[in-house]
């Protein structure tokens, strides 16, 4: 196997290692508010609400991850910046 064949391998089976974690999250989910003595209406109201909490924390982690790169990116170019500057005050102060 090359090296391309390989990372699309290891793609490949992170994806179905996510799905697999999503899906067992999904029944341990349901599990839990079968074992719950409630109504079917409050473990209704449970299931969809655990679902919205999961989509919210979705586009949090999405967001984060966003806002961290970003934060490197601004980190990173003020770094360059920084060097750029005190390379033209010690320029300066030679002349």
């Amino acid at each position: 196997m090359t090296d391309i064949d390989l990372n699309d391998r290891i793609r490949e089976l992170t994806d179905v290692i996510a799905q697999l974690s999503e899906e067992n999250r999904n029944l341990m989910q349901i599990i839990a508010t079968q074992k719950w003595d409630s109504s079917d209406i409050e473990k209704d109201w449970v299931e969809e609400e655990l679902k919205r909490l999961q989509k919210e924390n979705k586009l949090l982690v999405v967001d984060n991850n966003s806002l961290r790169y970003s934060r490197d990116m601004f980190q990173h170019r003020n770094a360059e910046l920084t060097k750029s500057l005190n390379s033209l005050t010690k320029k300066l102060k030679k002349q």
